[in-house]
């Protein structure tokens, strides 16, 4: 049976009713508990655990684990339960690429068509993105600009190219999350995002592509560096 949730929408100070399965309930809980590390890469999880950590059927956690496997978060393997993902360098180097490109074509459509609704939520939304770039933890810098950039892929006039993004953007975000560790990061990508909004109000649909390029490039490069700081440090 659908459930009502009522989650906050983006920018807005009215929220956004939605219904959500109790298996889609879970499988936001369950990413959001990969999102935040608290499940790690390569987790094994079993279906009996999980249903006693979420106090819910084997049957919920199961059809859970199913969506969450089409967003690429886990694995599941016959006999041995769900596994969460832990992704390669080229993997991770072929999902950014791809990801680069959906957005850019979403920033170039968004500048193109220069509507009000949405600049004047993207600017609420910068100002939070501006404010929390130098907090000590980086969670709400985090899930600022992940609103923004849902925000225009929802804008984008596609819902084909707004589910691609999606898609991409489950699969990348744990490790988006990692890169925005530090305040230079984050200052670096808050000014990325102000250029990517000027570009917008400016309806220079050149402009913003190149902006929202070189936002996920940022992001790219600070997780390859990342993930080559666990190599050396599995390697000492």
């Amino acid at each position: 049976m659908p459930i009502r949730s009522e989650p906050e929408s983006a920018g807005s100070a009215v929220p956004a009713i939605e219904f959500y399965t109790l298996s889609e309930q879970l499988a936001r809980r369950i990413a959001d508990d990969i999102l935040s590390e608290q499940l790690p890469p390569g987790h094994r999880m079993k279906e009996v655990g999980l249903a006693n950590r979420y106090r819910v059927s084997r049957s919920s956690i199961r059809e859970a684990l199913r969506l969450l496997e089409t967003r690429g978060l886990v694995q599941i393997e016959p006999r041995r339960g769900a596994r969460i993902t832990q992704l390669s360098a080229e993997e991770v180097d072929d999902l950014y690429e791809i990801r680069a490109r959906l957005l850019a074509l979403a920033a170039q459509r968004v500048a193109l068509r220069g509507d009000r609704e949405l600049l004047t939520q993207a600017r609420l939304l910068l100002g939070r993105i501006t404010q929390h770039a130098s907090d000590a933890h980086h969670a709400q810098y985090f899930d600022a600009v992940y609103a923004m950039s849902h925000l225009f892929a929802e804008s984008a006039g596609s819902e084909r190219l707004a589910g691609l993004i999606r898609s991409f953007s489950h699969q990348v975000a744990r490790y988006t999350r990692l890169s925005l560790r530090a305040r230079e990061r984050r200052r670096k990508s808050a000014q990325g995002w102000k250029r990517l909004i000027q570009a917008v109000e400016a309806r220079d649909v050149a402009r913003a592509e190149e902006a929202m390029r070189l936002l996920v490039a940022g992001s790219h490069d600070a997780v390859r560096e990342i993930l080559r700081e666990g190599v050396r440090k599995e390697a000492a």
